[in-house]
């Protein structure tokens, strides 16, 4: 169900959580139907759960962010700040 301040999303039957329009994008919107619509399937990150108050908070902002975070390894496969040691280092230590 779209609101003018984000979208309800259904988790299971009984079960919703809010995607407020601040967690859709990086960029401004002027509505959530801007990037969600009734009946979409959306894969969504839980940033905030409340059990007193029975609510879950949901970003699709956050997880882009996840999904998009460089990983430990330049391209040619190299863990970045790493040196290898070879046998030889291990026997100067000693």
């Amino acid at each position: 169900r779209l609101t003018d301040f984000g979208a309800f999303v259904e988790l299971e039957p009984g079960v919703d959580g809010l995607l407020h329009i601040s967690q859709m994008s990086n960029r401004p919107i002027g509505s959530p139907a801007e990037i969600v619509n009734a009946g979409d399937e959306l894969t969504l990150m839980v940033i905030r759960v409340d059990p007193s108050e029975r609510r879950i908070g949901l970003s699709l902002k956050e997880l882009a962010a996840v999904l998009e975070e460089p990983t430990s390894s330049d391209s040619r496969g190299r863990q970045k700040g790493r040196k290898r040691r070879s046998e030889d280092d291990y026997d100067e230590e000693e």
